[in-house]
């Protein structure tokens, strides 16, 4: 009989083995009660998007002037595992995300940091990057999509609006927001001629155009117990008004 055998043998015929059986039962037992556990575990994995604005650009001058550029000075940086881009027009987003294990707090450091060392590469008219980590926690739930053969995008985007508002009230909502869909608009073309004809620039078209298109907070207005919030509401809302 081989070496194998003998101990078998030996294993089978030995007083001690049931109680070698139940001491590693116990501690299979005492391991599976001690280990935490969870049902959702949380995996470490830093990410964090950067949005740039330049009002006025097309999406292929966000992409060309904006997202590529950035990108290609985020995926220099160490520690980066993937770059996404995205461009759409007056603005542009890129998310960069870090390795699986790597610190949270030193990877938006590190990206903050090699975003001013790069601010000189942002197109003129551009507006200061707005860095905004992503948390684990802040993966959607819920994602409704709107569609039909019948209605445009602003229509679609009108609807989406009047239910963004009733789905802020349900109870547990931490944030919701519209995405898509075409926003109502007003676009002023100057023509140059009339312009230098009138002794303007245009700046000061534009400071006009500014001072007339604003909403502000005008305090509130106190009726016994009651207070009730003023606003002013002075956005532009057709090409008569403006």
């Amino acid at each position: 009989m081989n070496i194998a055998g003998r101990l078998a043998g030996n294993f089978l015929e030995s007083k001690i083995t049931p109680l070698m059986i139940l001491a590693l039962f116990m501690l299979g037992a005492m391991a599976l009660i001690m280990t935490p556990r969870e049902y959702n575990p949380q995996i470490v994995v830093p990410a964090a998007s950067i949005i740039v604005t330049k009002p006025g650009a097309s999406a292929e001058e966000v992409d060309n002037l904006i997202v590529k550029p950035l990108e290609a000075i985020m995926h220099s940086q160490s520690g980066v595992d993937h770059t996404f881009g995205y461009a759409a027009n007056d603005y542009g987003v890129v998310t960069v995300q870090f390795k699986v294990g790597q610190n949270q707090e030193d990877s938006l450091v590190k990206l903050y940091n090699q975003l001013m060392q790069n601010m000189d590469r942002m197109p003129p008219g551009a507006n200061d990057p707005i860095v905004k980590p992503i948390n684990v926690d802040d993966v959607p739930i819920l994602t409704l999509t709107l569609s039909s053969a019948n209605h445009d995008e602003r229509a679609l985007r009108e609807v989406g609006a009047r239910l963004l508002e009733h789905l802020r009230n349900v109870p547990g909502v931490s944030f919701s927001q519209l995405v898509g869909g075409r926003a109502p608009a007003l676009n002023v073309w100057i023509d140059p001629q009339r312009l230098a004809a009138a002794g303007l620039s245009l700046d000061r078209v534009d400071q006009a155009l500014r001072g007339a298109n604003v909403s502000a907070p005008l305090g509130n207005l106190t009726q016994g117990n009651r207070s009730h919030p003023l606003r002013l509401d002075g956005f532009l809302g057709n090409a008569q008004e403006v």
